[in-house]
């Protein structure tokens, strides 16, 4: 990949659930201009066991 002069954005979140800064997160995203910026996002994942625990 050939570097070009886009702003690169990374962000990394723990989970996406619903709210807070998953909401935060999504609609900065879909803000960014897509040819003015490089915009990565890593989100994790919950465990079984955590999902388990909240129910």
């Amino acid at each position: 990949m050939k570097p070009d002069n886009r702003i690169r954005v990374m962000e990394i979140i723990s989970r996406l659930n619903v709210g807070g800064p998953a909401t935060q997160v999504t609609g900065l995203s879909e803000r960014l201009n897509a040819a003015e910026s490089d915009h990565r996002l890593y989100a994790g994942q919950s465990s079984p066991r955590i999902r388990e625990r909240r129910r």
